[in-house]
């Protein structure tokens, strides 16, 4: 199965999980955007940046977490979660 699904209604076509996908999974064509057949990380990236919820990453159930306060949680809690989930974006240099 693909794990990242794309519609196309609620696509707007503005590029930004082309741009922030750090294997080109995503790609545009004909003025929409594919998938390649093979590539995903599975990172998210796409799912998160997307500004119309159009992407849907069909290999995850998606619940409605509670919101945690930071203060609510103890600095050693929140700097082990921090650590463990290291991400690869693309970043650009200051200034």
């Amino acid at each position: 199965m693909n794990p990242i699904a794309v519609d196309g209604e609620k696509c707007i076509v503005c590029l930004k999980c082309i741009d922030d996908c750090p294997n080109s999974y995503l790609f545009l064509e004909n003025d929409e955007i594919h998938t390649s057949p093979k590539g995903c990380m599975e990172c998210g990236h796409c799912y998160a940046i997307c500004p119309q919820g159009a992407i849907t990453m069909t290999n995850y159930d998606f619940i409605d977490e509670a919101v945690v306060l930071m203060s609510e949680i103890d600095s050693e809690t929140l700097l082990n979660a921090m650590k463990s989930r290291r991400t690869i974006r693309k970043f650009t240099g200051f200034g």
